[in-house]
């Protein structure tokens, strides 16, 4: 089964994205600040920044990452627990 992300091609099994498009795939990287356009260029959307409440753009899988003491966000807090990003 196949899903689009802003008119891109995934590949998608069971869930979980297994291939995307060349294109994506260079476009797609870790953000660099937790801010709506930088989770968006790592396939992720801010549904709510005051919960940390994220949505995956391929698979609309949603998660709220645990915060660490002083209320800093984990290493990878933005990675799809499916996977779906898991490459960045």
């Amino acid at each position: 089964m196949s899903q689009q992300i802003e008119g891109h091609a995934l590949h998608v099994a069971a869930g979980v994205v297994s291939s995307m498009c060349a294109e994506c795939s260079s476009v797609l990287r870790a953000p660099s600040r937790f801010s709506a356009s930088e989770l968006k260029r790592a396939g992720v959307t801010l549904i709510d920044p005051d919960r940390v409440l994220l949505q995956c753009d391929a698979c609309a899988s949603q998660w709220s990452p645990n915060l660490l003491s002083g209320g800093r966000l984990p290493r990878g807090y933005w990675k799809c627990s499916r996977g779906c990003n898991a490459d960045l």
